[in-house]
């Protein structure tokens, strides 16, 4: 932002103080900007293109539709209702770059393209009445061991006789 509002200056021969040197405004600059028209800096959540894609309205609509449908259908009782969690912890995060939002808004995402490093997979499940589920961690593995796909015990079996 900062880099923008210099170029824009420059462009356009607004006089400023601006840092000739680096090419960009101050930190002083993009404060009074920001108190000027009410915006704040702030850390932006990680968004996939493949999340950001798949949340819009019909997505929505259309799964309350068939939570409410299967409900009605199946009378599941309250401690048989679980809601799940995930999050994901980067083992090495990368520094993100601030955005400039609206005060108020309550979220504000960034979307990056692809998940990079490696990452730990946090799951927590919890019903209406408070039962729970331990929570689990998934770890990433280097080498994939073919025993441990589904419908291997078969092979289980093999090795261990």
């Amino acid at each position: 932002m900062i880099k923008v509002a210099f170029e824009y200056a420059d462009v356009n021969g607004v006089a400023g103080r601006f840092n000739n040197k680096r090419k960009s405004a101050g930190n002083d600059w993009l404060k009074s900007f920001c108190k000027r028209y009410n915006f704040s800096v702030r850390n932006p959540e990680q968004c996939s293109v493949a999340r950001a894609m798949g949340f819009n309205k019909v997505q929505v609509t259309g799964f309350y539709n068939n939570l409410k449908r299967c409900c009605l259908e199946k009378k599941f009782p309250a401690h048989r209702k679980f809601s799940m969690d995930v999050t994901v912890i980067a083992k090495s995060p990368n520094r993100k770059t601030k955005v400039i939002t609206p005060k108020g808004k309550k979220t504000v995402c960034k979307i990056y393209g692809a998940e990079r490093g490696q990452t730990v997979t946090v799951i927590c499940c919890m019903s209406a009445t408070g039962g729970f589920v331990p929570p689990a961690l998934i770890l990433p593995r280097k080498r994939m061991n073919p025993l441990l796909y589904m419908n291997s015990h078969s092979q289980i079996a093999r090795k261990l006789v």
